[in-house]
């Protein structure tokens, strides 16, 4: 026999929408997706670097940096892209690896300070060259990562609030009195 709780939760599971249940498993994978899809993308990236392979991302780190060997900085920074990487697949220590991620991330947009030469055309900084395009497409991955930092927390946006005019009962209203004019 089924305690009256217990019949609660199951009729309460048997009558929530399709959106109600669409939405919790949104909350659950969507976490899990972007954690996996920037893990991977590090992971990638950096191993790429670590391989010596000739990329996009090694030549704007030398291009950043011409003071110092690329053949030491970019393994390097490879490195540090594979171990972040590997943090967000593993998933523990959250806070400090997105913490890193987002100043990485934000690193690259020295590019365009330090080098517009090679972040625009023609020295327009509304025509973005392929090196530009490869740095403007990192606020994504930002935007990925701060979405992140906030689920990790434990913070759920704020709800969107629904503002009405407050309902005035009978006994609110003033009533006129007698004899006012």
């Amino acid at each position: 026999m089924m305690s009256s709780h217990t019949s609660h939760v199951q009729g309460t599971r048997a009558t929530r929408t399709f959106g109600e249940r669409l939405n919790e498993l949104l909350r659950i994978t969507v976490p899990l997706l972007l954690r996996a899809s920037l893990g991977i993308t590090f992971v990638w990236f950096g191993g790429l670097k670590i391989a010596g392979e000739p990329t996009l991302p090694a030549s704007l780190i030398a291009a950043i940096t011409p003071s110092l060997d690329p053949d030491l900085l970019v393994p390097l920074v490879g490195a540090f892209e594979v171990a972040l990487g590997t943090g967000l697949l593993i998933g523990r220590g959250m806070p400090v690896v997105l913490g890193a991620a987002t100043l990485h991330l934000s690193g690259t947009f020295l590019v365009l300070l330090l080098r517009p030469d090679v972040a625009f055309v023609d020295g327009n900084p509304l025509v973005l060259s392929v090196e530009g395009e490869y740095v403007v497409k990192n606020i994504v991955l930002l935007a990925a990562t701060a979405a992140l930092a906030l689920q990790s927390l434990g913070t759920r946006p704020a709800e969107p609030q629904r503002f009405r005019l407050a309902e005035v009962s009978e006994t609110d209203r003033e009533r006129p009195t007698e004899g006012a004019a």
